[in-house]
């Protein structure tokens, strides 16, 4: 069996993989590893389509999401939020804005 740096080591991940990456970086900094619902995950692991850099930044601003609303958990609402507000923050799954987006200049 590989270790979790082993798989992490790679582009993407699969949807099994990203549910126990985001359990791990939990128990690492001492949270529940339940605070985000599988459909959360799911949510997030689609839109990131596996990337873990992406998985993390979603996941990060998801839990600030689902704090500042006084969330007990991470729901397929709080990712649903998130996801509505990426583009605005330019964090598509390439983290890079589309081939044919036009940079918006400061007026």
């Amino acid at each position: 069996s590989r270790g979790l740096g082993d798989v992490y080591k790679r582009q993407e991940l699969s949807l099994e993989e990203a549910f126990a990456y985001v359990r791990h970086r939990l128990k690492v900094v001492g949270g529940p590893p339940d605070v985000f619902s599988e459909e959360a995950i799911e949510m997030i692991w689609e839109a990131s389509k596996g990337v873990p850099r992406i998985i993390n930044t979603l996941s990060d601003l998801a839990l600030v999401y689902g704090y500042s609303a006084e969330r007990p958990q991470i729901t397929e609402e709080t990712a649903r939020e998130v996801l509505a507000d990426r583009d605005k923050m330019s964090l598509t799954a390439a983290d890079a804005p589309a081939l044919d987006a036009q940079p918006e200049l400061p007026e």
